[in-house]
């Protein structure tokens, strides 16, 4: 047994003692650090794994995500635009837009959305916005003045809208309100005008108001004096959906 050993290390020393002489016998500059050059990176790129093709599937992907939310965003414009929906704006009827400064008489009105009412006097103005203005003077009594017609505005039971209306008054100031032209005149919105006689009010109009007997016709904008105003603007707005209000079940006559 011991001499198995012994001849098993024996046989280990004399392989480590050969292979310590052919290390020995090798030159150094075998294991110099060489400079990359051109030969030696096409070689190393020869053996290199190549690489997948490239797909664009992710960026394909990211594409139709940003369709999306361009799409989404879409929608919700529209939907902003509608709960924006101009019906009527004074600064955009042309009736009015196209006089020329100076005008005056009903011819002022002659526009399907406005009427007189009473005798005032009606003249364009300039409005310092740029445009047309319509200037109420001549009232002898607080109805004289402009009444907004409700027929050309389309308005719908179920949906809310909104009237602003802005303007300047002449001293003294009063009182400045949407109204309804018959009994019992009642106020939809009402403002007292600034130390220089500007004003803006805003009157919502809902489904209640719709189905008034008092604004069936129209909507009066009066100084409650007998001060001479302008008009500068008249803005109807769609302004969305009256969530209290369900349509009335219909019944049918068996």
């Amino acid at each position: 047994m011991q001499d198995s050993r012994k001849n098993m290390f024996r046989k280990c020393l004399t392989f480590l003692l050969a292979f310590a002489l052919l290390f020995s016998s090798m030159p150094m500059t075998a294991f110099a650090e060489t400079e990359p050059t051109e030969a030696n990176n096409l070689v190393m790129l020869d053996h290199l794994v190549e690489a997948p093709e490239q797909t664009y599937e992710e960026e394909d992907n990211l594409e139709e995500d940003d369709a999306y939310v361009e799409n989404d965003n879409a929608a919700q414009l529209d939907i902003d635009s509608l709960s924006q929906e101009i019906i009527y704006a004074l600064s955009s009827d042309l009736a009015v837009q196209n006089l020329a400064l100076g005008t005056t008489g009903n011819q002022v009105l002659a526009t399907p959305h406005l009427q007189p009412s009473g005798s005032p006097t009606f003249t364009v103005v300039e409005n310092p916005n740029g445009g047309n203005s319509i200037e109420v003077s001549g009232r002898t009594a607080n109805w004289n003045t402009i009444d907004l017609l409700r027929g050309p505005l389309d308005l719908e039971i179920g949906q809310l809208y909104t009237i602003t209306v802005s303007g300047r008054m002449e001293a003294p100031f009063d009182t400045f309100v949407i109204a309804g032209p018959t009994s019992p005149f009642g106020w939809l919105a009402s403002t007292t005008p600034n130390e220089e006689g500007e004003f803006t009010l805003t009157a919502t109009i809902n489904y209640t108001r719709l189905n008034d007997a008092q604004f069936a016709n129209a909507f009066r904008l009066q100084a409650q004096n007998n001060s001479t105003y302008i008009i500068d603007e008249i803005i109807v707005h769609h302004v969305g959906t009256e969530p209290e209000w369900t349509p009335p079940i219909e019944t049918l006559d068996p």
